[in-house]
């Protein structure tokens, strides 16, 4: 045990080293979120999935399956300019075995878990070329598209320790990025979790670490974008190679440094077939930013959520978080969160969710609308 602690102690100190000379943000795709009933419990959930999405939120309770399941999701940002679509699906490695509690004598191969990602800008118009050599404007129509698209693809597996209440679990992403013909990375990385709950009427507990080992991209990019494609001795051109001349050619390495997701949740059975479900979320990033805990070397935000269901088909769900300290033009400070909503319904291995996420908040534009299915196996049964 001693051995597994120094471990942690090292692995703890690397990242706070790695922190103070890495990039601020990287594959911010990754950190948005998955399925619907998440979102509506401001994502408030890493002590309580139950299921496929587990992948994303904490690998380690992939235990809590039973059976297959596969879960999509889709949802648009920017006034649809921005499109992000998931599909995940995970299974029971011995579907006969596998049980929240399991008996002593009972087998446990572990649960594995895929997922695809994709977060994508498309159409965007090429206005290198939209004045001509002649000087004329060129129709927007003859102008070049491309997109700018991030994919992730994930393979995840969770198994319980022993026959212990304890689960662990990992996941190790793939990142593709791509922008046009202009720059391309590939990237790989590894997520970690844990998940405790001793019976069905006890608290459970939560933990994720992203980016484990730090996630690094490794990018391409075409040096020819820097430089203007033309002859003509134009001072325009001239002052816009200049231009181009002043910007700093991104790096070739980008890395994501880790992430701590803990949580604590409860379930209570209230009277005719009502149950609440409570869970309280601690998210910690090791760098200095405008969250309501910070300090040079972590920053730390909290996330509040709840569902209330009728016979566990009908759902309500609302949640709060992203609490930071927003700056006004006066210098003066006050604390702005972001409130969600959703609502779902379950019936015989379907769920429908949905949920509308960062209401209230002064950011409009990421205003969203959020769908998820996810259906469970035992349809078929």
């Amino acid at each position: 045990m001693r051995k597994i602690h120094l471990f942690y102690l090292i692995a703890l100190f690397s990242f706070f080293a790695k922190a103070q000379n890495s990039p601020s943000y990287s594959n911010e795709f990754l950190q948005i979120g998955v399925d619907a009933s998440a979102f509506a419990k401001a994502g408030a959930v890493v002590a309580s999935t139950d299921n496929v999405n587990a992948v994303y939120w904490n690998p380690s309770a992939l235990t809590r399956l039973d059976d297959k399941q596969l879960s999509l999701m889709h949802s648009s940002y920017y006034a649809n300019i921005a499109n992000y679509d998931y599909a995940a699906f995970a299974m029971p490695l011995d579907a006969t075995t596998q049980n929240e509690f399991p008996a002593n004598n009972a087998l446990n191969t572990g649960v594995v878990g895929f997922a695809f990602y994709r977060f994508g800008v498309d159409n965007i118009l090429d206005t290198r070329n939209l004045v001509g050599d002649d000087g004329a404007v060129v129709s927007v129509a003859n102008l070049n598209r491309f997109s700018a698209v991030d994919y992730a693809f994930t393979i995840s597996f969770a198994k319980k320790y022993k026959q212990s209440p304890l689960s662990f679990g990992g996941t190790v992403k793939i990142i593709r990025r791509i922008i046009g013909d202009f720059a391309s990375s590939w990237g790989v990385g590894i997520d970690a979790g844990l998940f405790y709950k001793k019976n069905l009427s006890s608290w459970s507990y939560g933990l994720k670490v992203s980016d484990l080992t730090t996630t690094y991209n490794a990018w391409s990019i075409d040096d020819a974008i820097f430089v203007v494609d033309n002859d003509q001795d134009n001072n325009a051109l001239s002052d816009y190679q200049l231009l181009l001349d002043a910007q700093q050619v991104p790096n070739d390495v980008e890395i994501t440094i880790p992430s701590v997701q803990f949580g604590v949740n409860r379930s209570f059975d209230l009277k005719k077939n009502f149950s609440l479900d409570l869970e309280l979320d601690m998210f910690m990033r090791f760098i200095e930013s405008s969250a309501i805990i910070s300090t040079s070397i972590f920053s730390i935000t909290p996330s509040i959520g709840f569902s209330l269901d009728y016979s566990k088909m009908v759902f309500i769900r609302a949640g709060v978080g992203n609490f930071q300290n927003e700056i006004n033009f006066d210098n003066s400070q006050q604390v702005i969160f972001d409130p969600s909503l959703g609502v779902g319904v379950h019936y015989r291995g379907f769920s429908i969710d949905y949920a509308l996420t960062n209401i209230g908040s002064t950011e409009s534009g990421q205003f969203s609308h959020v769908f998820s299915l996810l259906m469970d196996w035992q349809v078929f049964e």
